[in-house]
């Protein structure tokens, strides 16, 4: 219960926070969307039953830390989906979202397996277009 409060407060606040103006003399270490097109990136897709797969690879949950620790100092992104969206995620699937949060993290979701929704043919992140995005 109190992981899919932390997750439905995070996903909330993530919301909130890319819609609220900043003042002139407020810095965010967040980049916008679009920066992150040529941004270095990680491909995670959690089953149902709490599988993760890394970049198409079945990795433990600490191959996983270790690899998000890494991509965000180089300013990376995670791109993050998982099987079953309208069930309570599986913990492994918790652990992901915890580990880029406590990175600071830039997250793209995803609901399609191949990530077609989020990364292009050409391996970069999709910007959405002014519609999608509200």
């Amino acid at each position: 219960m109190t992981r899919r409060l932390f997750l439905a407060i995070f996903a909330i606040g993530a919301g909130l926070a890319s819609c609220r103006k900043r003042s002139p003399h407020e810095q965010s270490t967040a980049q916008p969307l679009e920066e992150w097109k040529d941004s270095p990136v990680a491909k995670v897709w959690v089953t149902k039953s709490g599988v993760i797969e890394l970049n198409g690879v079945n990795v433990s949950i600490e191959t996983v830390r270790a690899t998000l620790t890494d991509l965000a100092k180089r300013k990376g992104v995670l791109i993050y989906g998982r099987q079953a969206p309208q069930e309570p995620p599986h913990s492994n699937g918790m652990a992901v979202m915890e580990i880029a949060a406590a990175n600071r993290m830039p997250i793209r979701l995803t609901t399609k397996r191949d990530f077609s929704d989020a990364v292009g043919a050409d391996g970069k992140i999709i910007i959405p277009t002014e519609s999608e995005s509200r």
